[in-house]
């Protein structure tokens, strides 16, 4: 499980962290994924500061946030009001039901149609016209 911070600190900056990289023992559940996510947060004394969780809309990330919940322990959060689903997901939920409403294309696509895949394996369909797209 990759954990990672996203912070600006008092000069403005932002800073993107790969805090830690878990090997995760026994099953992928919530539960399991929870106190995993808890040992970090607490071995980094990082608990006060955990503002949300992005992930994709799986079940599993959903019971993450809700059992930090009920930990009653990480000031002012709540599952309802920290969890962040991944909108990348919910747009490509969304593209695919369209494509799949509207039939599979009769021919390739279009040149103006560009298929960008981020190092997440989350698959986007974006128009290629107006876009920059800037390398970090």
């Amino acid at each position: 499980m990759g954990v990672t911070a996203h912070y600006i600190d008092e000069k403005w900056k932002l800073w993107n962290l790969v805090v830690a990289a878990v090997e995760i023992e026994g099953d992928h559940s919530g539960q399991n994924l929870e106190h995993h996510l808890f040992e970090v947060l607490k071995k980094f004394n990082i608990l006060d500061k955990l503002f949300c969780i992005t992930g994709d809309n799986a079940s599993t990330n959903g019971t993450i946030a809700m059992c930090l919940d009920q930990r009653r322990i990480i000031p002012g959060f709540t599952r309802s009001d920290n969890m962040l689903g991944c909108m990348a997901h919910v747009i490509n939920l969304i593209a695919n039901a369209g494509i799949k409403l509207l039939g599979a294309f009769d021919q390739q696509p279009n040149q103006n149609i560009v298929e960008i895949i981020n190092p997440m394996s989350v698959d986007v369909l974006l128009l290629d016209r107006d876009i920059e797209i800037e390398k970090s």
